[in-house]
């Protein structure tokens, strides 16, 4: 019986080791239970030591798969440790940092059994041995004594450490919002950008690193902060990649470097992101784009919606923006309805900033064809911020507009509609048009309005047995011109030209009848 494997769980020592990758804070909390002999498995107790002496010195590095392979090959240990690919597999077996303690009491259990389990062994040899020497009364002192020591004080050490510490208000403290895409793109916290299939999601997010690559704002509207750019480009093939890029004018950028799908090893993710923390700290980069999130998901049925399964995802990207201080750009898609990011709600608790790209109402909505408009609309939610609603055009790769808050470029497009309407022959009180147009009241005599006081309109005073009625008209025409044309209808509307507008809020454009004559 004595014979039998040792006490051990090699799953709880993997799970420590690796909790320590996804956090490095995790180490403070495992040392607080654990010392190097505390792990069964030879590989894992260099792994151990060779991480606290990196914690040790005076300049502490961050400990993460690049760095924790040097340190091992420095010093001659790295295959005894299982070589480069198994501490890659650690953090594959780590669901989350998060319950290292819990790990590491299972570790300090299984160590303190084996304890137990030698003790006893000496015990028996005691007993055996000296049985015809020493007296039963010092032969029981002596085992009790061995039986005392047996457990170390591994568990007092896990409960003087507290679960949760308080924090007086007074001082407390936390540093200010930094952003990468001022008002829309925050550095160090993932920002999830979502929608439809063929709306736009790449193209806006290549948008995006080009605005920080070469400090041009985003869309003309929003300011960035420069820096190195790395992207993660998984849904689309190099020539496609590289035809986007070279539209965009970055192809050969200094500070842009990429990773299409067939050079990310996808079957050890979390493991492949620290790699990627580690790349994006030495190169400094301010800006990770990573298209798109289904291709990092477990291959499981459902796994997209499964809470469980998603955490531990949405926790190392989480950990790469936050160790990094980069601004992580994560393209998803939206549910089949539309209604929403599609998988778990851990996906968006774990994204600061919501960003959903979708048409107007009316446009092509369930079609796996490209949207039959160019309008797009790009909603902000998030707790950071109050939420917003923007109005774009997208006519191709690197042919963005920005059209104004969505509000603005209502605002216009009933602006338009109203000075067609009267530069087309119509007129009549703000209720005549009102019906005219099939708007609401309050709108149409907002436009008009501004339309008299900025003199692009004129009014009349009709006199009636009532209140005297205002009536609008186009400032073209007096109601006595003989070239004045009759309403606009299919037979005679005459000539049209196109007059772009100038007004900056997006290219819209208006029909304005040449009269007849």
């Amino acid at each position: 019986m004595l014979e039998r494997t040792p006490p051990h769980s090699l799953e709880a020592e993997r799970a420590v080791l690796g909790a320590v990758l996804l956090d490095n804070e995790a180490l403070a909390k495992a040392q607080a239970i654990l010392g190097p002999g505390d792990f069964y498995h030879e590989p894992h107790r260099l792994i151990f030591a060779t991480m606290r002496e990196m914690a040790s010195r005076g300049e502490p590095m961050p400990i993460d798969l690049l760095t924790l392979s040097e340190a091992l090959r420095g010093k001659g240990r790295l295959e005894k440790a299982g070589g480069v690919s198994y501490l890659s597999q650690l953090l594959d077996a780590t669901p989350t940092a998060g319950h290292v303690r819990h790990y590491s009491k299972i570790v300090a259990d299984k160590a303190n059994l084996r304890g137990l389990r030698r003790t006893a062994l000496e015990v028996l040899d005691l007993v055996d041995g000296d049985r015809a020497h020493c007296p039963d009364g010092e032969l029981l002192a002596r085992a009790t004594d061995l039986i005392s020591k047996a457990v170390p004080s591994a568990l007092e050490k896990d409960e003087a450490q507290p679960l949760v510490r308080l924090i007086p208000a007074s001082e407390f403290t936390a540093p200010p919002v930094s952003w990468v895409l001022d008002g829309l793109v925050p550095a160090g916290m993932v920002t999830l950008l979502s929608g439809r299939d063929t709306i736009g999601k790449t193209l806006l997010a290549l948008e995006a690193a080009r605005s920080v690559l070469t400090g041009q704002p985003l869309l003309g509207h929003w300011q960035v902060d420069v820096g190195p750019v790395i992207a993660i480009l998984l849904d689309d093939a190099r020539p496609t990649i590289k035809e986007r890029l070279v539209a965009l004018g970055i192809k050969d950028h200094p500070d842009l470097c990429i990773a299409p799908y067939d050079v990310v090893d996808l079957a050890g993710v979390i493991g492949m992101l620290a790699e990627l923390e580690s790349k994006a700290l030495q190169r400094k980069a301010k800006l990770i784009v990573l298209d798109s999130l289904w291709h990092f998901i477990p291959t499981r049925t459902g796994a997209a919606n499964d809470q469980g399964l998603m955490r531990p995802l949405m926790q190392a990207l989480v950990r790469l923006a936050g160790q990094t201080g980069a601004a992580v750009l994560l393209v998803a898609h939206d549910r089949k309805d539309g209604t929403d990011v599609a998988g778990s709600h851990v996906i968006r608790a774990a994204s600061k900033i919501i960003l959903r790209l979708t048409l107007p109402k009316g446009a092509q909505p369930d079609s796996d064809e490209l949207p039959d408009t160019p309008d797009r609309i790009l909603r902000f939610e998030s707790n950071l911020a109050y939420p917003k609603t923007w109005r774009l055009r997208l006519e191709g790769v690197g042919r963005w507009t920005f059209c104004g808050t969505q509000k603005e470029y209502r605002s216009k497009e009933l602006e338009y509609e109203v000075l067609d309407y009267l530069q087309g022959g119509g007129e009549g009180t703000a209720d005549e048009i009102r019906k005219a147009l099939g708007k609401k009241a309050a709108d149409v005599r907002t436009i008009l309005k501004q339309l008299a006081e900025s003199g692009q309109i004129q009014t009349d005073e009709e006199k009636t047995r009532g209140r005297p009625k205002i009536i609008y008209r186009d400032m073209a025409f007096r109601p006595d011109d003989p070239l004045r044309p009759d309403p606009p209808d299919e037979k005679s509307q005459g000539e049209l030209i196109e007059i772009n507008s100038v007004t900056g809020l997006g290219g819209f454009s208006s029909h304005y009848p040449i009269p007849r004559g």
